[in-house]
């Protein structure tokens, strides 16, 4: 290698460095404050964790005690923030639904998952729409319904979300029993919230005690 092209690699080194740094480095707690507040400009936020993790902890006013993250994936910058800002809202819409359209005794208890997204002010709506993917739902009937009625109030259930996504429903008896009869409902919707497939299973599990 000639002197000039020694010269010309030597400058070369500490570029592409400085590059390869400047496309992986971290950024700052403060970086991702001032982000969510032009964002939620309505919610004030407070780091609680920075530089430990591969994420930033903060807590903000509308959350109280409960901590959010962002963080870095595939270099996007997304968070869990309005997973937790929308949690009971999102509980009681499901569990109001489920009411209605499942016509059930009692709804014991829902659970939800969903995709985290970027720092952007989505409303609930389109939260549901887009980033929930998963539903399970626990609900009680005083007499359990056939399977053609379970679908029925499943298609029913699918219209009034709208939403593509994974629905299991586990469903009990309120009448003691030795004989426990539990039925589980699986559901699968397409991009446009319509239902691809619904699968029922009912088990019984008898109970057998020694006198």
């Amino acid at each position: 290698m000639n002197k000039r092209l020694k010269t010309l690699a030597a400058s070369l080194i500490p570029a592409i460095l400085l590059s390869g740094c400047a496309a992986t480095g971290k950024v700052s707690g403060k970086t991702y404050k001032d982000q969510l507040a032009e964002q939620y400009s309505d919610d004030n936020f407070q780091i609680v964790s920075d530089g430990e993790f591969d994420y930033i902890g903060f807590t903000s006013d509308k959350l109280g005690d409960k901590t959010f993250h962002v963080f870095q994936r595939d270099g996007r910058t997304e968070t869990d923030y309005l997973e937790k800002l929308y949690r009971n809202d999102i509980d009681n819409w499901i569990t109001d639904i489920s009411y209605e359209d499942y016509a059930c005794t009692s709804v014991s208890r829902v659970q939800w998952f969903a995709k985290d997204t970027p720092i952007e002010d989505i409303s609930l709506e389109d939260y549901i729409n887009d980033y929930v993917w998963f539903m399970g739902i626990y609900i009680y009937y005083d007499e359990i319904p056939s399977d053609e009625e379970l679908t029925d109030y499943t298609i029913e259930f699918f219209r009034d979300i709208d939403t593509p996504c994974q629905v299991t429903v586990y469903i009990y008896s309120t009448r003691e029993s030795h004989e426990d009869l539990t039925v589980t409902l699986e559901a699968t919707a397409d991009s446009a919230g319509h239902i691809e497939s619904v699968s029922i299973s009912r088990q019984e599990t008898i109970y057998e005690s020694e006198i």
